[in-house]
């Protein structure tokens, strides 16, 4: 299976000062029969999982709706699959990511699932993941 990376912290917020190279925000996994993506935003830019959601939706064509704006957007397809989402903290300076938490529209994100991206795909291997329960 394939994994894709939608990396939405700004440039500028990676190479702040001010945040001494750490960032929070939010992320959620989307699946399909043959590939999982995984879409991260801080939190000003994406304040909900809602907001990741949308942007996945619109870059790749889906049909989309708001069923409680801002909280929640739903997906109209059949090919994708919501895995959940959480929240992640990125520290650019020790080279490492932490997930944590869940999203209140979306759910707990899928822990083999989560498990399964950050095996699988080459933006991680340079960094420390840490999963908290």
């Amino acid at each position: 299976m394939r994994t894709k990376i939608f990396d939405l912290i700004s440039e500028e917020l990676k190479s702040s000062d001010n945040q001494k190279g750490k960032v929070v925000g939010k992320f959620i996994l989307v699946k399909s029969d043959d590939e999982i993506s995984m879409l991260f935003g801080g939190i000003n830019e994406y304040p909900y999982h809602a907001n990741l959601l949308e942007q996945f939706c619109s870059q790749q064509n889906i049909p989309s709706f708001w069923s409680k704006k801002p909280d929640e957007l739903t997906m109209q397809s059949d090919i994708f699959k919501l895995c959940g989402g959480g929240w992640v903290e990125v520290n650019f300076g020790e080279k490492k990511f932490t997930f944590f938490g869940e999203s209140k529209a979306y759910g707990k994100f899928i822990l083999s699932e989560l498990n399964y991206f950050l095996t699988e795909n080459g933006h991680f291997k340079e960094f420390e993941t840490v999963i908290k329960q």
